[in-house]
């Protein structure tokens, strides 16, 4: 079998260690190693390039499927009021909640200031570029194997336009900076590997230094990282003999063990950035929060994890596509077929890691002791992907050691058989890949439906203050309940982040929707104020006698204060 450049290195750098130079022209060993691993590196992605070309149109025309919508207007998410009225205000609550990479973001590329159109772009474009280096990454750790065509072409399609994102980048104000760190995360879990694997130490250096600014964009990209650093390593697996005792073996542990150095580096950054920007007795609460070992009881917290692994597992809302468990069976169908009964001294390791990779997707539940947000939910669709794009291999049997040998007997004619297989394999996963993304396309059109709904109600809701003469400047606004827009069945998704009004959001707090409502409309050219919470209790007490919105009567006067009540709620 042809040597691998992974293997080469490894060989390379034991032939070093033992006798401090490099055999090829006597270079200090680190400079001729890192020399050696670019080299390979550039290689290996021109021909990818070369033998890949559909995937990065591919890539493209998944995410224009799924967020083309977001370029069509100047939509804003939830919080995006925050950002545009105080971008420093918001600014700091990152920081209080070490997503420093977010501000580092924000600040390098001079989006501070919030602009939809820019940061749909750039996020779109950032997506784009995830897909293309994670199937890089796969050609690149199986040996640059043609035979992972298939699968270079099927994983962006189905990771690219998988809904759970839709609720992440809904979030107009971060959706570019929370990408861009997914990209680094993909990146540290190739350094990483490639570092496991046989390459030269500076790749563990880099894939730990990219985990901690990764990490510090967006917690939950913690378990996409691992998720990752799990499919190389099955791929790596798949398509290299063990050529050295234990090779494997080691590989995982050095695995784990950049992840370790990895996580405890940007927990210290965390805790340093938020001790230089609050102060020594600063003390977080939002993520502690969020964890209910801490305040349910355990049986509780297992039958709230038990109701969302059911929940993704069935597919059971429009946001968890019910592929994700046959994908996963269909693999340990194949893990059983060709590693159980050909590759048996390495079926233990590779079993463990693919059940990893398929634990992925509740590692947070796991942490946290029940369901988690959509939003949260980074690791599924890389998971759903690789499995969904291992159907290839599972059409097309082994792959190539042993259990490729095993089958390449003379009189194993199997091709006539494999390639209708394969075939309808790939039929059914770009069928899939389609409907995810047009799931997706349908939720970012509910989502700016909604925003153009909420900003027609802004706009009534100032038409009617000023028949009541009330000027705009500095009036405090009372919004009394909640307010749902009529959208059509076409933009009927209503869940989390995505079919909700902002109207709708945090009215069972103090003062209701009155913050946010405010703050919208300051957005829009309305330089309104919100009640405080002794006004709007006053407020209740006085509205509790007037119609809702949009009856006529549903928008008074009390003194200074301005009472708009959509609901009784």
């Amino acid at each position: 079998m042809e040597e691998s450049p992974f293997a080469a290195a490894f060989f390379l750098r034991c032939h070093v260690f033992s006798h401090g130079v490099c055999p090829q022209n006597g270079r200090a060993h680190a400079e001729c190693l890192t020399g050696r691993a670019m080299k390979d590196l550039k290689t290996e992605w021109r021909n990818f390039i070369r033998e890949n070309r559909m995937t990065p149109w591919i890539c493209a025309a998944a995410v224009a499927l799924s967020y083309g919508i977001a370029l069509s207007g100047l939509r804003i998410g939830v919080d995006s009021e925050y950002n545009m009225c105080d971008p420093d205000g918001l600014l700091r609550s990152w920081y209080s909640v070490s997503r420093y990479s977010l501000v580092w973001l924000k600040n390098l590329f001079g989006m501070r200031m919030l602009n939809p159109f820019a940061e749909n772009l750039l996020m779109m474009a950032v997506m784009t570029l995830c897909g293309i280096f994670a199937s890089f990454a796969f050609y690149s750790f199986s040996g640059g194997s043609p035979k992972m065509k298939g699968f270079c072409a099927v994983f962006p399609l189905l990771f690219l336009t998988h809904p759970c994102y839709v609720q992440q980048y809904v979030f107009t104000l971060q959706a570019f900076e929370v990408a861009a760190c997914m990209f680094i995360c993909l990146a540290a879990a190739f350094c990483s590997a490639r570092w496991a694997c046989g390459g030269n130490w500076s790749f563990g250096a880099a894939g730990v230094l990219l985990m901690v600014f990764g990490f510090g964009g967006y917690q939950a990209l913690v378990p996409f990282y691992m998720a990752a650093a799990l499919g190389f390593y099955l791929i790596y697996f798949e398509f290299h003999e063990n050529f050295e005792n234990r090779f494997y073996l080691r590989a995982a542990l050095c695995h784990l063990a950049a992840f370790l150095a990895g996580y405890a580096l940007y927990t210290l950054t965390g805790y340093a950035v938020t001790r230089c920007v609050f102060g020594p007795e600063f003390e977080g609460q939002y993520l502690e929060g969020q964890i209910l070992w801490s305040s349910h009881p355990v049986r509780e917290c297992i039958g709230f994890m038990k109701s969302y692994i059911r929940t993704v597992l069935l597919g059971e809302n429009e946001f968890y596509p019910g592929t994700f468990l046959p994908f996963s069976v269909f693999f340990a169908l194949r893990l059983l077929w060709v590693w159980g009964t050909k590759r048996r001294g390495e079926f233990l390791l590779y079993a463990l890691a693919a059940l990893a990779l398929a634990l992925s997707p509740f590692y947070l539940c796991f942490y946290q002791g029940g369901g988690i947000l959509i939003r949260s939910q980074m690791s599924l669709p890389f998971a759903s992907a690789f499995f969904g794009a291992s159907l290839l291999f599972f059409a097309a049997g082994p792959l190539t050691g042993t259990a490729a040998r095993n089958e390449a007997r003379p009189g194993a004619d199997t091709g006539r058989m494999r390639r209708p297989a394969a075939l309808l394999a790939a039929a059914v996963l770009v069928v899939c890949g389609v409907n995810q993304g047009t799931t997706s396309s349908r939720a970012m059109l509910t989502a700016h439906m909604t925003y153009e709904a909420d900003r027609m109600t802004a706009m009534q809701i100032a038409g009617s203050l000023r028949h009541l003469g009330v000027s705009e400047a500095g009036t405090h606004i009372a919004m009394l309940g909640q307010y749902h827009p009529y959208l059509p069945q076409s933009a009927s998704i209503r869940r989390e982040s995505v079919g909700y009004s902002l109207f709708e959001w945090d009215y069972q707090g103090p003062a209701g929707v009155s913050r946010r409502g405010a703050g919208f409309m300051r957005v829009h050219g309305l330089p309104y104020e919100a009640a405080t919470e002794e006004e709007y209790k006053k407020a209740e007490e006085y509205g509790a006698s007037m119609p809702c919105w949009p009856a006529a009567g549903s928008v008074a006067l009390m003194g200074d204060v301005v009472i708009v009540k959509f609901s009784e709620e």
